[in-house]
């Protein structure tokens, strides 16, 4: 605006003169109310399409650190090929009572060695890094995990916190096993043709598998069947290590074996053992079945 015109618009005005007509030619000093309306119904809008969006991600973020949790436990419980561990499954015969018993000894039994070098007991704690605290006890949602002792199972409720519904995540999809069968065939250096190998019997040897009961070391009996020695019907050996420890028998005619003894390992569900001369040092081995 004109310098002498401003000046006018702030002069006093005399009797008898007129005002100058003063006009503002800087920019507004504001919004109009439909403007305002305008702006805002814009950010509802861009607001309403991207929540459901950021929703989504913080889900799928929450679902991935849950499903990585409950990998790290499931590991704890049947062990990791990745490290050689067996986890507490291998070490105490069983799937743990509560999660807990995975980073808690308790009254559980320790860790030692027992027959054949076989170690039995927990050797925990089996989680680490991060597991210190209770807070892996409960998913990314801050949900408990439920776990079922029997078949070893974790779900966790997802983003609802109600079992049984669609969310749910479970690791793993079907009960672990547990346990399974085991077959030994047993051969020795022949009794009554030295320097020869022959398969014994019922008659020539007595079998015995040693595993972990609860922590503890415990034997069963094998039984001579379809031309190996088997776990009884009804009966099998939990997963992990097992001891085998052969006994030969006096078989009469098919010649005297008592007094020899070996002890072997076995991780599959069948093992051969050799029973040595006596004044030899046993020896065995184990094969996938």
């Amino acid at each position: 605006m004109n310098r002498d015109l401003m000046d006018g618009c702030r002069r006093p005005i005399k009797r008898g003169m007129k005002r100058p007509v003063c006009t503002r030619t800087g920019s507004r000093a504001g919004f109009t109310l439909i403007e305002i309306i305008i702006v805002l119904a814009v950010i509802s809008i861009l607001a309403g399409a991207m929540v459901p969006n950021v929703v989504h991600q913080v889900d799928h973020r929450r679902e991935e650190a849950t499903r990585e949790e409950m990998q790290a436990i499931y590991r704890a419980i049947v062990g990791d090929p990745r490290t050689g561990t067996g986890g507490y499954l291998e070490d105490m015969g069983r799937l743990p009572p509560s999660l807990t018993d995975l980073v808690e000894q308790g009254s559980q039994p320790g860790y030692s060695l027992q027959l054949a070098g076989v170690g039995m007991g927990w050797n925990g704690p089996y989680l680490s890094g991060g597991f210190s605290d209770e807070s892996w006890l409960t998913d990314a949602w801050g949900h408990p995990y439920t776990y079922d002792p029997t078949t070893g199972e974790v779900t966790s409720a997802g983003r609802d916190g109600a079992t049984g519904t669609a969310d749910d995540l479970v690791l793993p999809e079907s009960p672990i096993t547990t346990s399974r069968p085991l077959a030994v065939v047993v051969e020795a250096d022949s009794a009554l043709a030295p320097g020869n190998a022959v398969t014994l019997d019922g008659d020539t040897a007595q079998v015995f598998a040693y595993y972990a009961d609860a922590g503890s070391q415990a034997s069963m009996e094998l039984v001579w069947s379809d031309h190996a020695f088997r776990t009884p019907a009804g009966s099998e050996l939990p997963i992990g290590v097992h001891a085998i420890r052969v006994v030969g028998l006096d078989g009469g005619a098919k010649g005297d074996y008592s007094g020899r003894e070996a002890v072997t390992t076995t991780l599959s569900t069948a093992a051969a053992v050799y029973l040595p001369a006596t004044g030899s040092s046993g020896s065995g081995g184990s094969s996938g079945e």
